[in-house]
């Protein structure tokens, strides 16, 4: 490791030495694919988790090699940008061009990468990244992609209008997060576990969510103006029907809904609502609508709704 090490400070060697694993790869895939057929059980399951181990350190190599990249390629920094030296019109594209992969492939490492980038002081030394233990375990090559993605993202989400007294959670949940998802010891006096699976990383981190940040962030001003209702054209005798609602305001559709769709609530309504009589809506004295078929109809398809509309207008007025 430490001969490894010391070839990293030259480029040239680096190089070299990429090309040389790649060889050393290549020569194994082809070996593999003459004999894999013939090898036992045993070895078979042997290869397939040393070929993971290979590949998260792999791509912990693509995400940090596309964090520096896309650092020199910031917009903020104009002609001086990698990107437009190079004639590409983003980091995004310049990742896409050079390596042949998708474009969601390359934003989704320039994300990772900018999540574990660390930056450099005015001094001259390195800062620490957003996510230091994620990266940390992406180095060590015992975090795989899919985790480190998915403990960043839902930090991020949790740290979302977090006050500053409870940052210090993030970082530890950030920690228990990569000790579970690599089978490390979170403390010196506490045993090491065996890693959890990618699908157990997900429900821990939204343990830790719940948690951290249990009402979410406050909705923006952006948010509050996209809240739409919009019945679509109709298809084959079906009207498709979309919409942005906030939290309580779809709260109170749902009872809606479920007060107009569930058939067996529509036969009790003549008992429980006896006022329950007119085809027109009534303003009811809480400010809220009721409607009802006319006391003629059957009582198996009356039914009553109760909205409270100053809520529609806007939520945030609500108690």
């Amino acid at each position: 490791m430490s001969v490894v090490t010391s070839m990293l400070g030259v480029v040239d060697d680096v190089l070299d030495l990429t090309d040389s694993i790649t060889d050393a790869v290549t020569g194994l895939l082809r070996g593999v694919d003459s004999s894999s057929a013939t090898v036992t059980d045993d070895a078979l399951l042997g290869l397939l988790g040393r070929a993971e181990t290979l590949g998260r350190a792999v791509d912990a190599l693509r995400v940090l090699v596309a964090a520096e990249v896309g650092d020199r390629a910031r917009p903020e920094l104009g002609t001086e940008s990698l990107a437009h030296r190079r004639g590409c019109g983003s980091a995004a594209e310049l990742v896409e061009r050079v390596t042949r992969v998708s474009s969601v492939t390359a934003r989704a490492r320039l994300r990772l990468g900018a999540r574990v980038h660390r930056c450099t002081g005015f001094t001259g030394a390195p800062l620490p990244a957003a996510f230091d233990a994620v990266r940390e375990g992406l180095v060590s090559g015992l975090l795989g992609w899919d985790a480190a993605t998915t403990i960043t993202t839902a930090l991020t989400v949790a740290g979302r209008g977090t006050p500053t007294d409870m940052l210090g959670g993030l970082r530890a949940a950030e920690h228990e997060l990569v000790c579970a998802a690599t089978g490390t010891a979170p403390a010196p006096d506490v045993a090491a576990l065996p890693p959890v699976m990618h699908a157990e990383t997900k429900l821990q981190a939204a343990t830790w969510v719940e948690v951290l940040n249990p009402d979410g962030a406050e909705p923006s001003e952006r948010d509050f103006e996209a809240r739409h209702v919009r019945l679509l054209p109709a298809r084959g005798g079906w009207v498709p029907i979309t919409g942005l609602l906030a939290l309580e305001v779809a709260g109170q559709v749902q009872r809606v809904f479920d007060a107009l769709c569930n058939p067996r609530q529509a036969g009790n309504l003549p008992e429980a609502m006896p006022g329950l009589g007119s085809a027109d809506a009534d303003a009811s004295s809480d400010g809220g609508v009721h409607t009802g078929s006319g006391a003629g109809a059957d009582p198996d398809t009356r039914f009553g709704v109760s909205v409270d509309t100053d809520g529609i207008r806007d939520p945030r007025t609500r108690a």
